[in-house]
């Protein structure tokens, strides 16, 4: 019977319907102990749940830790980083939701120029002058139209992947999913860029004079896409890990003084 009456009393103070709780004291003090059992029952049975991911007991926003999105940096896959400072009066969810608007702004420039590219070769293909092509011309042409469509699958990923995933709480996740296809879809646009240069040059030029205008084109969305965005990426990756050694420091000269 003590048994029973501390697990009921223990079920009840985490269903927060004890004694001393304002509902309960309107009640007879004989009722009182149905009241706790009975809510120490429905603690037991419908516990509260928890949304994957989300860690804390505050308010939607301010204080749940929506996942580590900002615990690693882009200097490699799962390699530990500095934490990215949020703005001010920002809370994780909401830096999540501007990640993701961002995102969505960045790939609907990507996918214009998808769209060019994937007319361009459908019509290039009904045109009369196409038989004439070589072998290499068709197959270059083939190949550079399975990476466009590669690269339209890839880059239309963030929305469906969002769809699947709405409202379950796992917007940070959404955004590192959502931040992969968007790299993966930029490098096979990239390809697919530099496979229709490559048919055209060819077709206009001959095979010989193409490459050379191809490697151009290459190496230049490289830099551009690649090069200069990691150069500064390093570059604010050691000054965020500067400035967080030197509060570490302060705090250990501190501490042998």
């Amino acid at each position: 019977m003590l048994s029973w009456l501390s697990w009921s009393e223990n079920g009840a103070n985490a269903a927060g319907m004890t004694a001393n709780h304002p509902v309960t004291r309107c009640l007879p003090r004989t009722d009182r102990g149905y009241v706790a059992q009975w809510s120490a029952r429905v603690s037991w049975l419908c516990p509260r749940p928890r949304m994957p991911g989300l860690r804390g007991a505050g308010g939607p926003g301010h204080d749940a830790d929506m996942g580590s999105m900002d615990s690693t940096d882009s200097s490699g896959p799962g390699r530990p980083g500095p934490r990215r400072p949020l703005r001010p009066g920002e809370t994780r969810v909401q830096r999540a939701d501007r990640n993701f608007a961002e995102i969505l702004g960045e790939l609907r420039v990507l996918q214009t120029g998808v769209q060019i590219l994937f007319g361009f070769l459908l019509i290039l293909a009904v045109q009369p002058r196409f038989a004439e092509t070589s072998s290499f011309s068709r197959v270059t042409y083939v190949v550079t139209l399975l990476l466009c469509c590669v690269a339209t699958a890839l880059l239309m990923g963030p929305v469906a992947y969002h769809r699947a995933l709405f409202a379950k709480g796992l917007k940070p996740e959404i955004v590192r999913v959502s931040n992969r296809f968007a790299r993966a879809g930029m490098l096979v646009l990239l390809l697919a860029i530099d496979g229709a240069v490559l048919l055209v040059m060819d077709f206009v030029f001959g095979l010989p004079v193409a490459l050379a205008p191809a490697a151009f084109v290459l190496v230049m969305f490289a830099v551009a896409w690649y090069v200069l965005p990691t150069r500064r990426l390093a570059a604010l990756d050691r000054k965020l890990r500067a400035q967080r050694k030197l509060p570490e420091q302060g705090s250990g000269d501190a501490d042998h003084g």
